[in-house]
């Protein structure tokens, strides 16, 4: 389990006599605002590992307990003259199945079903066009999402919406290791698909629940050992410093961040929109 720390003090820095530098190139060559980009400049004095990971995201009504997972793991990044490049594409997947992993014999079982959606919105005249609404199924010990007729949408404003029946009791998906949350698209590329994870954010269900999530576009930068993996679940220590970037509150797609000498992870452009973490605690 990956051990991140609590939120202590913010850094921002730009180059002397630069200016705030510009990839919106990249981002317009790989579809306009469909991707989020991260970039990662190495300055710390050694060679780094950096992965990446979303925050939870918020879920009516609560839950026990939301699971973050690492999407990608950014390796061998050499200092001085290293970069390192992650993008990802904004669409959103509602994620249902089972997920088992043994962290210290680095077993992962995970059996998902997954579906595009989209997120409620306001019209230009305030009314909410819903977001998409998904029905979930228990059959042969395990939930995927109904086939039939979907219904109709019914997120809230920035949320997608997932329905669960009366096909199960909560002591059976805490047994049966039942997730429900979102995450990313299929890759085609198998290659590349054991470096990303699938399920970002997840919790265990509720029977007869209607759940209503709202994504999170915040997303954290850790400098990690060479042993953590894609899939690597997240929690609080104090042996890592991690930068927290707000895509929200950038206004922006992509950000470029820079690990000084002294360790830090600092965010080079608007500086409202990077926390970075040094400390404690939890997040």
């Amino acid at each position: 389990m990956l051990r991140f720390p609590r939120l202590t003090q913010c850094l921002f820095r730009r180059r002397r006599g630069r200016p705030w530098p510009n990839f919106g190139w990249l981002l317009r060559s790989r579809g306009g605002s469909h991707h989020f980009s991260i970039f990662i400049n190495n300055h710390s004095g050694t060679k780094k590992n950096y992965a990446i990971f979303t925050a939870a995201p918020n879920i009516t009504p609560s839950v026990e307990r939301t699971w973050t997972s690492v999407i990608a793991v950014l390796r061998g990044v050499v200092s001085g003259s290293g970069e390192a490049t992650f993008s990802m594409p904004k669409q959103v997947y509602a994620i249902c199945g089972t997920s088992k992993s043994d962290q210290a014999a680095q077993i992962l079982i995970e059996v998902l079903d997954r579906r595009p959606v989209s997120l409620g919105v306001r019209s230009s005249d305030g009314t909410l066009i819903p977001g998409t609404a998904l029905e979930v199924e228990v059959s042969d010990e395990s939930p995927g999402f109904t086939t039939g007729v979907p219904p109709p949408p019914s997120g809230d404003e920035t949320a997608f919406c997932i329905q669960t029946g009366h096909d199960f009791t909560f002591e059976a998906a805490k047994d049966g290791d039942f997730i429900l949350g979102l995450g990313g698209a299929r890759i085609a590329d198998k290659r590349l698909e054991q470096d990303v994870g699938r399920a970002y954010a997840f919790f265990i269900p509720q029977p007869n629940t209607t759940y209503q999530i709202k994504p999170s576009n915040v997303f954290c930068i850790a400098a990690v050992s060479s042993d953590v993996q894609p899939r690597t679940l997240t929690t609080p220590d104090s042996n890592s410093s991690t930068c927290i970037v707000d895509f929200n509150e950038l206004q922006s797609d992509d950000v470029q961040i820079v690990h000084d000498t002294k360790g830090d992870l600092i965010i080079q452009t608007a500086p409202t929109a990077c926390r970075c973490l040094i400390g404690t605690g939890g997040l």
